[in-house]
């Protein structure tokens, strides 16, 4: 039997070397791991601070375009509650094109979609961001129902028969340069002081002003969690 004579220390030596080189392997992989995760939430967070800043500007814009229809509904609810005269009938001609419209918004959300779907979103570091993402999300997704509701209830009431008995549906549909004409041939074919004194035109209009009020409330809702949003990004931005 021929004995071989090992070096154990050698081999430990060698063993040794292997062990670490696979540890410094592995430490390499989460190195470059976290530098790929970390750009990728950097590229993530100029997305989403393009989007939601033009989501802010968009959602204001709509919400100030609502509120003038709004304000001119109002104004026509008031002119119910006076005794009807020719200037409060030339007031609610006026106002017509201005009522019978309604807003919508649309949110840029490719950004926070890619990070929903892929599981991205944990590369997000600030908890305060994400929450607020999430928050935002889950109430587009209730607001989105909220406005196909009253979409759809603001078709319905411009297509009642009091609107079709008096053309208001087609005041919405024509150039904003042709309205003056349009209110002149309405003023010589319908009698806004009897349209005044008319109580379904006035459920009409307090209709109107209601699915108004409501979009308002949502737009508000939608707004005041985007500019969380944004400032969640400047602080992470500045930090």
């Amino acid at each position: 039997m021929v004995l071989v004579n090992i070096n154990w220390l050698e081999k430990l030596g060698e063993l040794s070397i292997i062990v670490v080189g696979i540890l410094v392997a592995f430490s390499l992989d989460s190195c470059w791991e976290a530098i790929s995760d970390s750009s990728k939430e950097q590229a993530y967070l100029v997305r989403l601070k393009a989007d939601f800043k033009e989501n802010q500007e968009r959602l204001e814009s709509t919400l100030e375009f609502e509120q003038l229809i709004n304000d001119s509904i109002k104004t026509a609810v008031g002119l119910f509650k006076t005794p009807p005269s020719d200037k409060s009938a030339n007031q609610l001609a006026a106002l017509m094109p201005k009522m019978l419209t309604f807003s919508r918004f649309i949110p840029v959300s490719g950004t926070y979609g890619s990070l929903r779907y892929s599981g991205d979103i944990k590369l997000l570091s600030n908890d305060k961001l994400r929450q607020h993402l999430v928050s935002f999300d889950g109430l587009w997704e209730l607001a989105q129902k909220e406005l196909d509701r009253l979409g759809d209830w603001t078709y319905e009431i411009l297509s009642r028969p009091v609107a079709q008995e008096f053309v208001l549906a087609e005041l919405q549909l024509i150039d904003p340069n042709q309205q003056g004409d349009l209110l002149k041939m309405y003023k010589e074919q319908v009698d806004f002081v009897d349209l005044l004194a008319d109580k379904r035109f006035s459920k009409f209009i307090a209709d109107l002003w209601m699915g108004s009020n409501r979009r308002i409330i949502t737009y508000q809702v939608l707004l005041d969690e985007i500019k969380w949003v944004n400032a969640e990004l400047v602080e992470v931005e500045a930090g």
